[in-house]
């Protein structure tokens, strides 16, 4: 998930308190606001969703989640990033590929696009690449989903809206008024 996000502590910045002084009615500043709470909602919908996803994974899941020290079973942080990316990702590039490899004592890992999403037995593969697939396509349809296009789409909107601003800053080169800074 791509989090567009101001630095910590960039408000309190001398850069930032001293672009405040100048430009206090600026656009730019309800924008920033707009996008940290816009970037708290994403957070939301993604631990909202991956609380349904653990929920789905005890409910239907024919191996298990690995516990806490095992190496055996599904891989929480695999299927956790693989959700995010299918809730933040565009229709046509949700298609992703499993790739396996097999490890010492006959155990097979289970890839899915970029995460690492199980380490079962070879007999246990087919059914667990079957679920993974179902289950990632359900995440597709599911309510959060469209959450989060929502939010992501007035994300960019507001992101476009802080580099116009920022733009407009830097290419007056003369800012108005008088900051703690500026020469005497």
């Amino acid at each position: 998930m791509i989090h567009s996000s101001l630095p910590v502590g960039v408000k309190s910045d001398r850069f930032w308190s001293a672009l405040h002084e100048h430009l206090p009615r600026s656009p730019l500043w309800k924008a920033i606001d707009r996008m940290e709470r816009l970037n708290e909602e994403v957070g939301a919908t993604e631990e909202c969703a991956e609380q349904r996803l653990w929920d789905e994974i005890r409910r239907n899941s024919p191996v298990g989640l690995a516990a806490e020290g095992s190496v055996a079973g599904l891989h929480s942080a695999g299927l956790a990033g693989a959700m995010k990316y299918h809730l933040g990702a565009e229709q046509s590039s949700r298609l992703l590929e499993f790739h396996t490899s097999a490890r010492e004592g006959g155990a097979i890992e289970i890839a899915y696009g970029n995460w690492n999403c199980a380490l079962v037995s070879a007999d246990r593969v087919p059914e667990t690449k079957k679920f993974v697939a179902k289950l990632m396509e359900a995440v597709g349809q599911w309510s959060e989903r469209e959450d989060l296009q929502r939010i992501l789409a007035d994300r960019r909107r507001v992101i476009e809206i802080i580099r116009d601003e920022l733009a407009t800053i830097t290419l007056r080169r003369v800012l108005p008024g008088r900051c703690k800074y500026c020469p005497i």
